[in-house]
């Protein structure tokens, strides 16, 4: 769990190809403070999911999916 970077770029749930996640972020209208608090769930140097937002194309669970994680964030 960390601060999205510049450059950091992951496949939205639902959207066709990647997209950074400054740009996602403006296409939502997040604003700049909130932009700035702004985590994402990583697996090395996949970003897994926006959180609270959108998570990964690659992550999602399909009927093949054998594990499923549950993070809570309080």
């Amino acid at each position: 769990l960390r601060p999205w970077k510049a450059g950091d770029r992951f496949k939205p749930l639902g959207l066709p190809g990647t997209k950074k996640v400054s740009d996602y972020l403006n296409d939502i209208k997040i604003s700049g403070p909130a932009k700035k608090k702004q985590l994402v769930l990583c697996s090395g140097t996949d970003i897994i999911c926006l959180v609270g937002s959108r998570i990964d194309h690659r992550y999602r669970v399909t009927n093949s999916t054998k594990t499923i994680y549950f993070v809570s964030t309080l």
